[in-house]
């Protein structure tokens, strides 16, 4: 899923159309993200769903970065600015068909100007994990 998602955004081409961008990276992202862990729900147990939420939150930060240093060159609250973040949120919204409630994650640093530059430099010094992988790290067999 992870391959999936660096794909699937990278192939979305920025024309020029901020807006038309962001709506086409946010959906991509969020509704890999919501298919995930709907498999991961079918598929395991809920004792082992705190690997998944874990793995869901890191790549709503992912996208966050992202997000961030797409509007760094728009003004903040300016209406293309503002059309972004509402796509963003509409899209984000349908984590909630798999009980995620990240609505006060999205954005999170974008909005305030808040992420550090380790932050948007990347991955937060992380490696990129599958929910299974995640979980088997942190509870070894």
């Amino acid at each position: 899923m992870i391959g999936l998602l660096l794909t699937s955004h990278r192939q979305c081409i920025f024309d020029g159309d901020l807006h038309q961008y962001i709506y086409q990276i946010s959906f991509i992202y969020f509704t890999v993200i919501r298919n995930t862990v709907s498999i991961y729900q079918t598929c395991f147990p809920p004792v082992m769903m705190s690997a998944c939420v874990k793995w869901a939150k890191e790549h709503v930060d992912d996208f966050n970065i992202l997000l961030a240093r797409q509007l760094s060159s728009v003004d903040t609250g300016s209406q293309t600015w503002e059309e972004c973040m509402e796509c963003t949120r509409q899209h984000a919204s349908m984590l909630a068909e798999v009980g995620l409630d990240f609505k006060d994650l999205i954005g999170k640093g974008v909005e305030d100007g808040q992420l550090t530059d380790e932050q948007s430099a990347g991955l937060n010094g992380r490696e990129r994990t599958t929910p299974t992988t995640f979980f088997n790290q942190r509870y070894p067999a």
